[in-house]
């Protein structure tokens, strides 16, 4: 059985950080769930531009948006809980920077092989 491990103070000021991120991209979440697309007659102030004239493969469209958003949110929520897991805290903050650094990468360097 495993046993969990309390964090660090390191580990908890970066847990904490990542926490307020995470909120964060809840928040952007919620509002592209209803938003529309810029360019639109029902555009208001809080449109994205979604389509294909977008510079970054998060904006081709709503559900990848939407899909990368909750990716971003996964790998936060992973890399809150990851330092309970570890044995020590060098292998907690190993773990949270694997994931969270490491996951982000793995996103934005999607967009250079499409």
């Amino acid at each position: 059985m495993m046993r969990l491990r309390f964090p660090s103070y390191p580990e908890l000021a970066f847990q904490a950080l990542a926490l307020a991120l995470l909120l964060v991209a809840l928040d952007v979440f919620l509002l592209a769930v209803d938003a529309s697309i810029c360019g639109e007659p029902r555009a208001g102030r809080g449109c994205y531009p979604w389509g294909s004239a977008s510079v970054s493969w998060f904006y081709r469209s709503k559900e990848l948006y939407l899909f990368a958003c909750a990716l971003q949110m996964i790998l936060l929520a992973s890399s809150i809980i990851a330092p309970f897991f570890t044995s020590t805290p060098l292998k907690g903050l190993a773990a949270f920077f694997g994931i969270s650094g490491g996951g982000t990468f793995v996103l934005y360097a999607v967009e250079f092989l499409l």
